[in-house]
């Protein structure tokens, strides 16, 4: 988002990291889609950031355990704007991968 004396404020959709960083510490990406306007104004540490913005919940996973295809709010995972993964529910079709 932001650079000052060669160190550089990060930034995700969950909101900004509470330290900047040098740029040894990055990597270029080609895809960034964010705006100013996504990200939310709160701070947090680098490893809070990444939990949020993780499948897990920090120690483990958080999974569903539909019988169906998790086409509904009923899914705990699609009520949660997260895709499925391999812990759900293996060797059953689904429509939130």
């Amino acid at each position: 988002m932001e650079e000052k004396d060669g160190k550089f404020c990060i930034a995700t959709k969950e909101g900004t990291l509470n330290t900047w960083l040098e740029r040894n510490s990055l990597a270029a990406t080609k895809y960034c889609s964010l705006t100013t306007t996504d990200v939310q104004s709160n701070e947090y540490s680098l490893r809070e950031l990444v939990r949020l913005g993780s499948v897990g919940t920090g120690q483990g996973y958080r999974r569903c355990t539909c019988r169906t295809n998790c086409t509904s709010k009923k899914c705990t995972c699609r009520k949660n704007d997260m895709m499925c993964n391999s812990a759900c529910h293996p060797g059953s079709s689904c429509q939130n991968l």
